[in-house]
């Protein structure tokens, strides 16, 4: 009895772990590239920047709107102010004309004055009661004009922040660490952003520090399978005695979908790369242990012997058993 395994060699690819074009968000012509071809980058790093002047004069015309915004909201608030004010006067002048108006009903009902002031002097009560209302319309008024001006204010502010999150993207930085793989473009080139008929890829950029082992299994294979079995690296092109990896390798991944074309699976294991002693496009044969079987009765290939035709054609094997009491017996066996 003894340890079993099936396992199975197969070819694969390093890729990057992550790997993108690189793109603008914007429209431009570039002004500067930081970096060529091979160069190590850290997430962050400025890889080129793009000259569009009209941002920054569209950005200053902004500021001097929100300029104007903001003196139109200080004279609506003088307005409001003003009519408060306004408002103050008038009630105080309505106390006295109050008073002056009981003062002369009491003389008209003694005898001492005529009708006429009083009626003179209701007419100055109404009088100023109606500035009164009319000053309180006008308060509401600038209250709203207030309010409007404010919220113009704030469109204007936003229109603002827009304008210059588009010109932040004139610096085009590097979203992860890795190698700049390629470069597509030279100080001066116009570029467009993702998604337009003609957008323009800036760099390829590729992380190194970790890579994914791309292999491909076929149907008999790929049908057993399954996340974290066994990965060994037997060989790789280039490359002598490569250390054992740590962690151990196994099957990260897989597509659990066949290819259209190919009918073959994709796995993936993760190799991690600190030092960059392996590299993108590098590749070689590894082994998957697809299936273990413990404590499997075995016996030795050269006790097979193959049944053959009369034409020579091998239908099976069968092996040559001895028991217990000497006797030699022929056994078929399924192989």
């Amino acid at each position: 009895l003894k340890l079993v395994e099936r396992r199975v060699r197969i070819p694969f690819t390093l890729v990057g772990y992550q790997q993108i074009d690189v793109t603008s968000r914007i429209d431009g012509h570039l002004r500067t590239v930081h970096f060529d071809i091979g160069d190590p980058v850290v997430a962050g790093d400025l890889l080129a920047e793009l000259h569009v002047p009209e941002l920054a004069v569209e950005i200053e015309r902004q500021e001097l709107v929100i300029e104007e915004a903001e003196r139109a909201i200080e004279s609506r608030h003088a307005e409001q102010q003003q009519a408060v004010a306004q408002i103050a006067e008038q009630e105080a002048l309505l106390e006295l004309r109050s008073r002056e108006l009981r003062r002369i009903s009491n003389l008209v009902e003694a005898g001492a004055l005529t009708k006429e002031k009083q009626d003179e002097a209701e007419f100055a009560v109404a009088a100023v009661e109606a500035a009164e209302v009319r000053i309180r319309a006008q308060i509401a008024t600038a209250g709203t004009r207030v309010r409007r001006a404010e919220a113009q204010l704030l469109i204007e502010e936003a229109e603002l922040q827009r304008r210059e999150v588009l010109a932040s993207y004139t610096r085009i930085e590097a979203p992860f660490d890795g190698h700049i793989t390629a470069r597509h473009v030279h100080p001066g080139s116009f570029v467009e952003p993702a998604g337009g008929e003609n957008s323009t890829a800036l760099y390829q950029l590729e992380s190194t520090k970790s890579l994914r082992m791309v292999m491909f299994l076929p149907l008999a294979d790929a049908s057993s399978l399954e996340t974290g079995q066994s990965v060994t690296i037997v060989s790789m092109q280039g490359q002598g005695t490569l250390p054992a990896p740590e962690p151990p390798l196994a099957i990260a991944r897989t597509s659990r979908a066949f290819q259209r074309g190919s009918r073959m699976m994709r796995a993936e294991a993760d190799l991690d790369n600190p030092g960059g002693l392996v590299k993108p496009g590098d590749y070689g044969v590894a082994e998957i242990v697809l299936e273990r079987f413990e404590d499997q009765p075995v016996i030795p290939v050269s006790a097979l012997v193959p049944r053959t035709t009369a034409d020579g054609r091998v239908e099976g094997y069968f092996v040559m058993l001895v028991d217990q009491g000497n006797q030699v017996w022929r056994s078929d066996m399924k192989v």
